[in-house]
């Protein structure tokens, strides 16, 4: 799996890289821009000629591009101050498990230096109480999310 993140990162960079390349060699060889680099239009255009018209889309699609990973950035900045503010109202659990009112059945792990694992209400009252059908059903739940816990801090400390 890291090995195709990997990859793929690499082709989107390179990509990135070939396409502000074409569109800076077309801008080059515009007189008004090459006067402003201090470089001679005429030195550049010997390379070979680049059509305008391909400079122009490749310089658009770098700007595009270019917008939506800035935009993509401030949204995951944005997520993850608010998931920060939401984990300090969560307050202290006891032995990492924190658990909330909420109508809804519901149970997940937080990730983080002091991970916690988080159960509503009604999660609780959804499990069926010791002694009957299940009876280590209670625990079943806040134990497979520490150890989803534990193994992301593993995975992060490698």
């Amino acid at each position: 799996m890291r090995l195709l993140t990997a990859a793929a990162l690499v082709t989107a960079l390179t990509t990135g890289f070939v396409l502000a390349v074409t569109a800076f060699v077309a801008a080059a060889q515009v007189p008004p821009v090459a006067a402003f680099g201090h470089w001679s239009a005429a030195a550049v255009r010997t390379g070979g000629q680049m059509s305008a018209t391909v400079g122009v889309l490749a310089g658009l699609t770098v700007s595009v591009l270019l917008g939506a990973t800035l935009r993509r950035t401030l949204r995951c900045g944005w997520d993850l101050a608010l998931a920060a503010q939401t984990c300090r109202r969560l307050g202290p659990g006891v032995a990492g498990l924190v658990v909330v009112e909420d109508e809804h059945p519901d149970a997940y792990a937080v990730p983080g230096i002091r991970g916690r694992v988080v159960v509503s209400t009604a999660m609780l009252r959804a499990l069926p109480a010791p002694g009957r059908t299940r009876p280590h059903s209670r625990s079943v739940r806040p134990g497979t999310d520490a150890g989803h816990r534990a193994r992301s801090r593993r995975r992060r400390s490698r």
